[in-house]
């Protein structure tokens, strides 16, 4: 398993919905239009593949970024925390 930041920037009300849901179905929501993903590589791929049939190449943008392993992170704001998210001391 490894952790993908997924954050999209979409033209399309059309689009931003249907690929927000899409990804509400399997990612942690963190912010607008930032999503956390914990899954293996082939899940990613596919997902990958299912995205970009989602999008419109010369309008969108969509990125998946691989990360390290996340311990804690410092959260600042009015939001509340979320579940296995922790407040860096």
């Amino acid at each position: 398993m490894a952790n993908y930041i997924i954050y999209y920037d979409i033209t399309s009300s059309k689009r931003l919905q249907r690929v927000y849901r899409h990804l509400g179905g399997i990612a942690r929501h963190l912010q607008y239009s930032i999503f956390l993903y914990q899954t293996t590589k082939e899940n990613i791929e596919q997902l990958s593949e299912e995205l970009k049939d989602m999008i419109d190449p010369d309008e969108d943008d969509l990125r998946i970024y691989k990360t390290q392993p996340i311990e804690k992170i410092l959260r600042l704001g009015k939001d509340e925390f979320l579940d296995g998210v922790l407040l860096d001391d």
